[in-house]
């Protein structure tokens, strides 16, 4: 018999570091308590992004498996991480979602497959890779293909986060950024990216 509810545990994460835009992600350790319950909630539950995030997620693997997502599919979402502040609040809450729901229905995906899903979901895969294999992942987009690699983080490394008082969504910090590069700043952020 399956599970009805599952517990999944998702660390924060930091993307970009420098040079590595959209492929370089670290796992912190800050971590996310993700609750999917393929029953109904409480009456009186009112879901925030982040529980909506989470389900939806959840609610897309069961369609990419060709089952039914339960009427009362739904999430729970525990977490120290602060949302639109750059740690992977959406990665995490998707990545969560995309597991729970995995659960429930018996491990039918491979990691790797759960990558796509999210990388799908969140439109850029850095994020998501460190949820799921932890550690420092260096990741691009191959046609369709997610393609990673993953590195321990040094012994003793630690990270020191500034977190903004001002919310940032990815969407709007996206539209700031220019389209084009000249081939001098794109050899540049090659050769750092490289170096790191």
């Amino acid at each position: 018999m399956l599970a009805k509810n599952v517990v999944v545990r998702a660390p924060a994460t930091t993307a970009n570091l420098g040079p590595g835009f959209d492929c370089l992600g670290m796992a912190l350790d800050l971590w996310a308590e993700v609750s999917i319950s393929a029953e109904p909630p409480p009456a009186a539950f009112s879901p925030d992004a982040a529980e909506r995030m989470a389900a939806d997620a959840a609610r897309r693997l069961y369609s990419h498996v060709g089952e039914k997502a339960p009427d009362g599919l739904g999430a729970q979402y525990r977490a120290r991480i602060p949302v639109a502040r750059g740690l992977g609040a959406s990665a995490v809450a998707r990545a969560a979602g995309l597991l729970g729901a995995n659960a429930l229905l018996g491990e039918p995906l491979e990691r790797e497959a759960i990558l796509a899903l999210g990388t799908e979901l969140e439109g850029h895969p850095d994020n998501m890779a460190a949820v799921l294999f932890g550690g420092l992942q260096v990741v691009v987009l191959d046609g369709r293909a997610v393609v990673h690699a993953g590195l321990a983080a040094p012994a003793g490394l630690k990270a020191v986060l500034f977190v903004p008082e001002v919310e940032m969504p990815t969407d709007e910090s996206r539209r700031v950024l220019p389209k084009e590069l000249s081939r001098a700043d794109a050899v540049y952020n090659i050769g750092r990216a490289a170096l790191l």
